[in-house]
């Protein structure tokens, strides 16, 4: 199992949020998705929480080549992403 989470901040928070229910309802369809999220932190309007799960690398690969991940890098410029702490881990699914 792949994780990606990390944060990143933008300065156009209406245009992000447009922005990422677009990313967010074609990765969940994509094959390998287990879990796609991003969310607005609830005190810093401009932060960015993000919360992904893929099944493989073979998964992940696929949706970074994907149109509509191409199209959410596109926009970085005019929404004005910065700060970006987003990382890799591999895990072993465990229940809790």
């Amino acid at each position: 199992m792949i994780h990606i989470a990390g944060s990143i901040r933008v300065n156009d928070v209406e245009g992000a949020k447009a922005a990422i229910e677009e990313l967010t309802t074609a990765s969940r369809a994509e094959a390998g998705c287990v879990e796609y999220s991003l969310s607005f932190d609830l005190l810093e309007a401009n932060l960015v929480w993000i919360n992904e799960r893929w099944e493989s690398m073979e998964a992940l690969g696929a949706h970074a080549q994907s149109a509509h991940y191409k199209a959410w890098s596109g926009k970085a410029g005019e929404l004005g992403i910065s700060d970006s702490d987003v990382r890799l881990y591999t895990e072993e699914p465990t229940k809790l």
